[in-house]
């Protein structure tokens, strides 16, 4: 049983990590293409 839940919390962290690096991902493709534009213009 104790085998299984080590399993369970790696395998809840591992899909939270994935998450957050997607969340944090996308923001910062948000960004970056948002400023891109901007800085051309200047």
């Amino acid at each position: 049983m104790t085998t299984a839940r080590a399993s369970d919390r790696r395998w809840l962290r591992l899909g939270i990590a994935t998450l957050l690096g997607a969340v944090a991902g996308s923001m910062l493709f948000a960004t970056e293409a948002k400023g891109r534009p901007e800085v051309r213009r200047r």
